[in-house]
């Protein structure tokens, strides 16, 4: 059923583990300056040590070693390889060889992330995601660690969940850089794409042998029911948060119905159609980040789209977050459908549950049914020839979950955060066991 170049890999980001968050000639990102004001995230916590992978790296990588793990979805700190966002700092080049250098010795392949949400804090001085220069800023990025690390690593990913910075840092303003404008997340977005597609683009100039694609958040949409509103609802609710970021990509255009609603109710003119042949066909693979599914029903209160997400019961993770892994199965069929011959990953599912210590050991029963059941729904996929070609899970260590602070747990490795020891929980035994299998 898997081929044996099937990936089974864990995930993590940057800022959520690193730590170390001025060591080294790193500069400043909009989360370090986000997370030091009061009142931004649970308890005022920041990121400052979080799992210090920075020190603990070693540690980390022979944790991996032992489970089996072979492959590894991580990303890289901007302001830790250009602190200003342009200029070099050598001592962040070095940091990373030096981790390349530890996962190959332990057998680790690692899947590199360029942009998991830490834009250098210098940048947002100057517009940010908006600045119509970013494109090429972030293009000048991606260069230099191609340039440096692609030794190492032959299969990256541009931006991580493009939806979540446009709509958390720019709509509902709960994220950095906490603007709430979406005429202004629209322009973001565009930027984003831009960015991505040259990103590709010079990986592909420069000649590397590799792959390079996109990871994108995505929710496969239930309408609530047969009524003709509710099923308008979803289709246009599916445009806003999946296919926004789908379309321009793999088919050089933004979708039809929620275009119009912004025209009409935004006034927001149309994306030059340069800019998005541009921006057609610019991943070799789509990245797919599955956490749930979304229930839209008609709603007039919605005065944009008229729709309105409906909980209907169910088990939900300690995030609010339905459990339903049919959803996946889902996600991938109607993706396979649309596109056949594109290859999927899954590089991000999994649950934030509370965990207790119990005599030294983690028995945390639910995250580990929720891996079963995904791996399940994984195989489901494999029998009907779904050209799935890994499973990353999300996380390998508990993190700093952003907003959530240290209240949100997802890894298979337990952090005490005072302390800094790691416990491997019965969820990575088990996710152990299927990976050596």
């Amino acid at each position: 059923m898997f081929e044996k170049d099937f990936e089974w890999g864990v995930s993590t980001s940057a800022y959520q583990i690193e730590g170390a968050w001025k060591k080294d000639g790193k500069g400043i990102s909009i989360w370090d300056e986000f997370s030091h004001q009061i009142n931004h995230i649970k308890n005022d916590e920041n990121g400052d040590i979080a799992c210090n992978h920075y020190e603990l790296y070693p540690e980390d990588f022979k944790i991996m070693k032992d489970l089996g793990i072979k492959n590894y979805r991580m990303s890289l700190s901007w302001t830790r390889i250009m602190p200003d966002g342009v200029n070099i700092n050598q001592k962040g080049i070095i940091f990373y060889k030096k981790l390349f250098e530890e996962m190959k010795k332990n057998g680790i392949k690692p899947f590199v992330t360029l942009y998991h949400w830490d834009l250098p804090y210098e940048l947002q001085k100057i517009g940010g995601w908006e600045n119509p220069n970013i494109s090429d800023i972030f293009e000048n990025y991606a260069k230099i660690c191609f340039e440096n690390f692609s030794e190492y690593v032959d299969k990256w990913i541009t931006i991580n969940e493009p939806w979540v910075i446009v709509n958390g840092g720019y709509v509902g303003g709960d994220m950095p850089p906490a603007v709430k404008d979406r005429k202004r997340s629209l322009i973001v977005s565009h930027n984003l794409n831009l960015s991505h597609a040259k990103a590709y683009k010079i990986y592909k100039k420069m000649n590397y042998k590799g792959k390079i694609g996109i990871t994108l958040n995505l929710v496969p949409i239930y309408p609530y029911s047969k009524d003709k509103k509710d099923l308008e609802s979803a289709e246009i609710y599916d445009e806003f948060f999946n296919k926004w970021y789908i379309y321009p990509i793999f088919k050089g255009y933004y979708p039809k119905k929620i275009s119009q609603i912004y025209k009409e109710k935004l006034n927001l003119n149309s994306f030059p159609e340069d800019e998005l042949n541009y921006i057609k066909n610019t991943s070799d693979f789509l990245g797919i980040n599955y956490y749930m599914r979304t229930i839209i029903k008609y709603s007039s209160e919605n005065k944009l789209f008229n729709t309105e997400p409906v909980e209907i019961g169910g088990e939900y993770t300690e995030m609010k977050w339905e459990v339903y892994p049919e959803g996946l199965y889902k996600l991938l069929k109607d993706l396979s459908k649309e596109f056949p011959k594109m290859p999927l990953y899954i590089t991000e599912n999994g649950a934030a549950y509370q965990d207790e210590i119990e005599n030294g050991e983690i028995h945390d029963i639910r995250r580990l049914n929720y891996i079963k059941e995904h791996i399940d729904v994984i195989k489901k996929a494999k029998e009907n020839n779904i050209n799935l070609k890994g499973y990353y899970l999300w996380s390998f260590l508990d993190n700093f979950e952003w907003s959530a602070g240290y209240s949100k747990r997802f890894g298979i490795v337990y952090i005490d955060y005072k302390t800094q020891k790691r416990i491997v929980k019965d969820s990575g035994k088990f996710y152990s066991s299927i990976i050596k299998k």
